[in-house]
């Protein structure tokens, strides 16, 4: 199961918001909707002992927002489609199911935590290491995304 549980009605200024309902102000991520993802975890409580916390950067990104009329889709399209693919980090961090169930604010701890990996990633390019050994790299200039992606797990 795959939830993507950040989201907000684009019509709410979001500091004003997280000010309201007592929640993290978030520099470089929207809040997440904590409903959704509490209700997953209680129906999937005795089938997965396991919660991954998966955050995504790529290199090149500062981490400022891209105007819309800025974007270019169709380029980011063909891009992809011809193998040009940018530099892609992620970072996994395992969670035992219990851990995240004891805490009823884990995830908007979550978001902070990768609210300040993105903010180190976009001064870097990189992600902070753990220490030593902590960090698998997997090359992806000479393979397909999809043989990238099957090769990482």
């Amino acid at each position: 199961f795959l939830l993507f549980p950040e989201g907000t009605d684009r019509n709410i200024d979001m500091a004003e918001f997280a000010r309201r309902e007592g929640r993290p102000i978030l520099k470089h991520l929207l809040l997440p909707r904590t409903t959704g993802f509490n209700a997953s975890l209680e129906s999937l409580r005795s089938s997965s002992p396991i919660v991954y916390d998966v955050t995504i950067a790529y290199k090149g990104y500062d981490g400022k927002a891209i105007a819309p009329s800025e974007r270019n889709e169709w380029a980011t399209f063909w891009c992809l489609i011809t193998g040009e693919i940018p530099e892609v980090h992620v970072r996994i961090k395992r969670n035992s199911m219990e851990d995240v169930l004891q805490d009823s604010q884990w995830l908007d701890k979550c978001w902070v935590e990768k609210d300040r990996l993105l903010e180190h990633f976009y001064r870097h390019q990189c992600f902070p290491r753990a220490g030593p050994n902590k960090c698998r790299i997997f090359d992806t200039r000479f393979h397909s995304v999809e043989n990238s992606i099957i090769g990482m797990f």
